[in-house]
């Protein structure tokens, strides 16, 4: 897959935008082999990303993202955004962030990832998500991706978050909040279904499919 490199504006978001394809590249089966000839330009576009990271408190829960999913080069403008999903928000930035240190064996950007995740992991509103059980913009996605987070970092809170978010997704499925139609497992029962079936199993292969 290959990402422009000339672009003013970068987004971060999944599936598709900067995140969705450096994640991409990440899981490619040769790109441990081509990791070296890849890492200035990895190092490159994480610099920018984090760069432009929000100032992070511990005093409160911020409702806005800690990282930009929109960047102008050009004018420096920067969109935040209120949405917490694997889609948008801070998650799959993180996930992106430790998925880079491993591929080039390297702690640069463990303390940023560790000290942004401390606190998107108390991020518990429902609001944020409008009640969606789904993986793009609910709570399965979620659970998913603090799971992976936990399973990159090992952190407790993490796993906490995880827990935390597969309850929410059993409740939501209980009290049949949303309809879908879709064949697409990020929209999908189907796509819930292999969130749930993780949890009870531990087998967790297909979550390369959703960039994870």
């Amino acid at each position: 897959m290959k990402i422009s490199d000339i672009t003013n504006i970068k987004k971060y978001y999944l599936p598709e935008g900067q995140t969705g394809c450096l994640l991409s590249l990440l899981n490619e089966p040769d790109f441990k082999n081509e990791s070296k000839k890849n890492e200035p330009f990895f190092k490159k576009e994480i610099r920018i990303l984090t760069s432009h990271i929000q100032e992070v408190e511990f005093s409160h829960q911020p409702n806005q993202s800690h990282f930009p999913i929109e960047v102008n080069l050009k004018t420096g403008e920067r969109t935040y955004t209120n949405e917490f999903s694997w889609s948008r928000g801070d998650l799959s930035v993180l996930v992106l962030l430790y998925k880079t240190d491993r591929a080039f064996d390297e702690n640069l950007n463990k303390f940023i990832a560790d000290t942004v995740g401390q606190i998107v992991a108390r991020r518990k509103s429902l609001e944020l998500i409008n009640r969606n059980p789904f993986i793009r913009h609910g709570t399965a996605g979620i659970a998913q991706c603090f799971l992976t987070l936990f399973n990159l970092s090992d952190k407790g809170f993490y796993k906490d978050a995880y827990e935390y978010w597969i309850t929410k997704t059993l409740e939501l499925l209980e009290n049949k909040t949303q309809e879908s139609n879709s064949n697409n497992i990020l929209d999908s029962y189907q796509g819930i279904d292999l969130v749930l079936e993780t949890y009870k199993t531990g087998k967790n292969e297909w979550s390369r499919q959703i960039l994870l």
